[in-house]
């Protein structure tokens, strides 16, 4: 799984040195390339003009000559290679309609895409997210106007991929659709793409008529799922090896601003049910572009502090990867033991026991020393020094860094794993007492 920063909402870009470094030291070795903010509009937006029209209207201005894209990012670009980081996916400029029913110049807005896509491909990035093209008319009508488009773009990826001998990897760039939602009397509700039968359906017939198995994909846009009110697990489950990148950012439910995730709290509780999202994308073994997006947390949060906020955003999604992901640490090891006989002890045997079967367990409690407990014996942590050659230690208790402390002191400083119990398929409500 490769984690990704979208960087562009706190990046200036005729001087982003600073922002640059501190992504790369916050840990950060990936970034998605944002278009839209560099392939013109971003000197619009600056005028006064235009964000008066911006807020009246509600649309993104398209630039005259799209060709620019190049010179704009010239020093971005190099920021990024001088500080080591990689480009992997890029996010071609959304179309957003104005308020007033005035129609955009498609002419216009799809030779931008063109530029942006061939610019992408040229670059090396493997993919490229390009959202569908709204308007009226059937499903049928709809999904024929977007095959051309996307049928159109992917063209120019594979030529590029095949004169391109300098960036270009194992195959050409891939085409991503995203989910949608769309405004209906002042609430946001489903749009295109948000019914999973609808994106299988787009991506079989995309990828049966590009005659290549992987011309196109899908983004899986959490913040959009959940201004849609929909259930994600069930979302992430029903497209399973369709899902090539995620967008992670939090909401509130009804507004699809970008924050960080678990900050958008409402009466106490989480207004993203981080539960389904992260059982979602582990039941799918979800193992593509894990995309942090902050903009609206960066854009107005203090520039002093932002190392700290990326080191934030950083330790999160490494967080996510690891409970996405939790099963890979026990594939490390021939054996298994664990330490604690709890609750924890209990779930990892419930859900991890048959595949990963324990050695033993050991516990701190003297008392409970040569107990039977879930099919294991309750050992002393004495015989954590003896164990066979590449066993992996995991923390089944919630006080892990003294246990990793305590086992440090012991002498023993590898193979030490944490193992969590909050986002497992299956849990025991029934908490045990007393332990």
């Amino acid at each position: 799984m490769e984690i990704l920063l979208n960087s562009t909402a706190y990046i200036e870009l005729r001087r982003p040195g600073q922002a640059v470094g501190d992504m790369r030291k916050a840990g950060f070795r990936n970034a998605m390339l944002e278009l839209g903010i560099c392939s013109g509009a971003g000197d619009f937006l600056f005028t006064d003009k235009a964000r008066k029209e911006t807020l009246e209207n509600g649309f993104i201005f398209i630039p005259d000559d799209p060709s620019r894209i190049a010179e704009k990012l010239d020093v971005l670009l190099d920021t990024f290679r001088k500080k080591e980081i990689n480009l992997p996916v890029a996010h071609a400029t959304p179309l957003c309609f104005p308020n007033d029913g005035r129609e955009p110049d498609r002419d216009l807005y799809f030779r931008v895409l063109e530029e942006e896509v061939r610019f992408a491909a040229k670059l090396g990035c493997r993919a490229i997210v390009v959202s569908p093209f709204h308007l009226q008319g059937t499903d049928e009508e709809v999904f024929e106007y977007n095959r051309q488009k996307y049928l159109w773009l992917s063209e120019i990826a594979n030529e590029v991929f095949e004169k391109d001998t300098e960036n270009r990897g194992d195959h050409p760039m891939k085409i991503l659709i995203e989910n949608q939602y769309k405004p209906f009397e002042g609430h946001l509700v489903r749009g295109m793409l948000s019914d999973t039968a609808e994106i299988i359906e787009w991506l079989d017939r995309l990828n049966g008529e590009a005659n290549r198995a992987d011309a196109f994909g899908f983004c899986l846009n959490i913040g959009h799922c959940n201004v849609c009110a929909q259930d994600i697990y069930e979302f992430a489950y029903a497209l399973k090896g369709r899902i090539d990148a995620v967008m992670l950012y939090d909401n509130d439910g009804q507004n699809d601003d970008t924050l960080i995730p678990f900050t958008a709290i409402s009466g106490g509780r989480s207004a993203t049910n981080w539960h389904e999202v992260i059982k979602g994308l582990r039941s799918i073994s979800f193992d593509g572009y894990l995309i942090m997006d902050i903009g609206a947390n960066a854009a107005n949060f203090p520039i002093i502090l932002m190392p700290e906020l990326l080191g934030l955003v950083y330790r999160l999604a490494e967080y996510f990867k690891w409970q996405i992901r939790m099963a890979d640490a026990m594939k490390k090891y021939d054996h298994v033991v664990l330490f604690g006989a709890g609750n924890m002890c209990r779930n990892y045997m419930k859900n991890y026991g048959e595949q990963y079967p324990p050695l033993f367990t050991c516990d701190n409690n003297s008392a409970r020393w040569g107990e039977e407990f879930c099919g294991l014996t309750i050992e002393s942590p004495e015989k954590l020094k003896s164990l066979p050659e590449n066993t992996g230690i995991f923390i089944c208790n919630v006080y892990y860094r003294e246990i990793e402390k305590q086992l440090r002191d012991m002498g023993i400083t590898e193979s030490v794993e944490y193992f969590n119990d909050e986002y497992l398929q299956t849990f025991y409500m029934d908490r045990l007492k007393g332990l």
